[in-house]
């Protein structure tokens, strides 16, 4: 993600994961992502994460 943001004009990186998906949940935070909501994709609640670049920087 550091090279993405220092080497593109990237802004923000979207991701989401299924609520009971424990695993992919920390995987997620653990690289800085932080939680915005909760949202519904067919049927199943997602939780939806961002993280965002900041004057050149990551910021959670």
């Amino acid at each position: 993600m550091k090279y993405l943001f220092e080497n593109t004009n990237c802004e923000v990186l979207n991701t989401t994961a299924l609520t009971y998906n424990t695993s992919s949940n920390k995987v997620i935070e653990k690289c800085g992502f932080k939680l915005i909501d909760t949202i519904k994709i067919d049927g199943e609640n997602y939780y939806y994460y961002k993280l965002k670049k900041v004057n050149g920087n990551i910021k959670t």
